[in-house]
């Protein structure tokens, strides 16, 4: 009978197989996580648009009005029994205006070179209409803080609630409402630079959904 002589990996082949495998995976895991988490907050944003503009038209048409300048629920304030929020949506608390009682209480960072601690109620207080706002936890996970649902005025939004990572045009978006009641319709090149407060809804909607 003939002996097959069978080779196999020597301890030290195998030792340098699992460390390339390691290296490559320590490089390319970042990006990718990166990526997932990006998309999983951009499906976030879509489906908290979805819901918000199913409320806006239902109110519109029970109102029996045009748009949000008719609308008699739009010029109720927000927090009342027959506000927009409690009215078209199931909530799980109600802050009143102790706005970072229902938002990260690490605040959040908001803008490309600026560090992370800036408090819900610090952005609110240099919007106008700043002593009308009112701030939700949705039973959908998000937390919301706005004025009266009126043409100019801005909706604030963490898509996943007090959850990381609290950056602005990731999970946190500042959205400016239109006539109709639509949001994100302002002018996407404002969202440039430091200056994420306007634009970066608009610029999302414009590149479908993309958050890079």
């Amino acid at each position: 009978m003939k002996l097959v002589n069978k080779k196999g990996f020597t301890l030290a082949e195998v030792l340098l197989t699992v460390g390339i495998i390691g290296v490559v995976a320590a490089i390319t895991m970042p990006s990718l996580m990166s990526g997932w988490q990006n998309k999983a907050y951009s499906t976030m944003a879509r489906r908290f648009y979805s819901l918000y503009n199913q409320a806006i038209e239902t109110m519109i048409k029970d109102d029996m009005a045009l748009n949000i300048n008719e609308s008699r629920t739009a010029r109720i304030a927000v927090n009342s029994q027959d506000g927009f929020w409690p009215k078209y949506f199931h909530l799980i608390e109600n802050c009143e205006q102790n706005y970072d009682n229902c938002f990260a209480s690490t605040g959040y960072k908001t803008g490309n070179n600026a560090q992370p601690g800036t408090k819900v109620s610090s952005i609110i207080s240099g919007m106008p209409n700043n002593n009308s706002y009112y701030a939700f936890v949705l039973v959908s996970g998000e937390s919301v803080a706005s004025p009266l649902i009126a043409n100019g005025n801005s909706i604030i939004v963490d898509l996943n609630g007090k959850k990381g990572p609290n950056t602005l045009g990731k999970d946190f978006w500042i959205m400016n409402i239109d006539v109709n009641g639509d949001i994100g319709n302002d002018d996407a090149a404002s969202c440039a630079g430091n200056d994420f407060v306007s634009g970066c809804f608009a610029k999302l909607k414009k590149e479908n959904w993309t958050i890079k």
